[in-house]
């Protein structure tokens, strides 16, 4: 079957990342025996992944998929105020975005609700209404109240209910078809209705394409003109969310003609941030030969953490545990290790602290770490 790029229609594709070795790692930081192979349109630039799963994936999701399952929020972002809940921070973004009182609100792939709760608190006389996949996040959003239907949107899949705006935050990148996504959510957006759609992307230069269930890796103009496909026009683009970072969010509403321009040439993008990423692995490496005969503690059970476990020698030192400022992973596991809190670490011993974070909380970590004679190793 020939693979059309949903951004510009080419059919031209060429091998853009291809790691057989190490696994490859979900955005729920589970380690999968799939090797990583992404290819890049030769026209737009657009990245998809070599192979599609199809109905494979959509079970796979249905069964297995944790990230929007975890009893408590994903994430926190660290703030100098304090931490601020994920969803907290993209209700702030993405709010701004919203018509103030809509007779009916669908947000496409709820999750277990946390974004769709606040949604509902903060339009109490509109119709609040989630779409999700996941089997077990749509139990659990239901026990806490909201009103959300488990179902996928794929060909041949039951209709969206009708919606006067709609919110889907971070699901594009997984589907196997955008175009036919977005065209679902336009037959279910009422006239003069608008959507809300967020998306990784390129630009900001972020490690989004090590993740082997982002079926796509979108730029802005990339996102636009697969809307614009779609049936959609862009009313506006926003990438500037102080909190929100590594994400783009477009505006759009239904338009019966559509308008649509061919989004520039992203390859030398793409590739950057494959070499970007590739260079920091390499760099890890180097460190942890270094530490090659102690047991480390490392900080930090997130994504990075995770991203650095499975494409690097991370995985093979011995690691006595994890230890994370976000207490709703304490007691937890990730990738086999135990999460602990900073009280674990003051009583193990003075052994090298692997710092295993997002690099924007690197200087603040460094004054809090750094303290008595533990050594402390930031990746780099």
């Amino acid at each position: 079957m020939i693979r059309v790029c949903p951004a510009c229609g080419a059919t031209r594709w060429q091998s853009l990342l291809r790691l057989t070795e190490t696994g490859a790692l979900t955005t729920d930081s589970r380690q999968v025996d799939r090797s990583l192979e992404k290819i890049v349109c030769t026209v737009c630039g657009l990245v998809t992944n070599a192979k599609l799963r199809g109905q494979e994936a959509i079970q796979d999701y249905v069964d297995n998929y944790e990230f929007n399952s975890l009893l408590g929020e994903e994430h926190y972002y660290f703030t100098s105020n304090g931490a601020v809940a994920r969803s907290e921070a993209v209700f702030d973004w993405v709010s701004r975005h919203l018509p103030t009182s809509p007779n009916r609100l669908l947000e496409v792939g709820c999750g277990q609700g946390n974004l769709l709760r606040r949604l509902k608190d903060a339009m109490p006389d509109t119709l609040v209404t989630g779409v999700e996949a996941s089997r077990h996040a749509v139990q659990l959003a239901r026990a806490n109240g909201l009103d959300v239907l488990q179902r996928s949107v794929a060909p041949g899949a039951e209709p969206l209910p009708a919606a006067d705006a709609i919110v889907c935050f971070g699901v594009l990148e997984h589907v196997d078809d955008p175009l036919s996504f977005l065209s679902a959510l336009r037959r279910s957006c009422r006239p003069g209705g608008q959507a809300v759609i967020a998306v990784p992307i390129q630009e900001q230069g972020g490690y989004d394409l090590f993740f082997e269930d982002h079926v796509w890796h979108f730029t802005m103009d990339h996102l636009r003109s697969v809307a614009q496909r779609a049936g959609w026009n862009v009313l506006r683009i926003d990438i500037d969310d102080v909190l929100v970072q590594g994400f783009g969010l477009i505006v759009i509403t239904p338009r019966t003609k559509v308008a649509w321009s061919a989004p520039a040439n992203a390859g030398a993008l793409q590739a950057a941030n494959r070499d970007t990423w590739l260079a920091h692995f390499a760099s890890v490496n180097q460190q942890l030969h270094q530490l090659r005969d102690n047991a480390l503690t490392v900080f930090g059970a997130g994504e990075t953490f995770s991203l650095l476990y499975t494409y690097t020698h991370l995985r093979h030192c011995h690691i006595d545990g994890l230890v994370d400022d976000d207490v709703n992973r304490h007691g937890r596991k990730v990738l086999g290790l135990p999460v602990f809190g900073r009280d674990w670490l003051a009583r193990q011993p003075d052994g090298p602290v692997f710092v295993a974070v997002n690099q924007r909380y690197h200087s603040h970590l460094a004054d809090s770490l750094a303290k008595g004679d533990r050594r402390v190793v930031f990746w780099c």
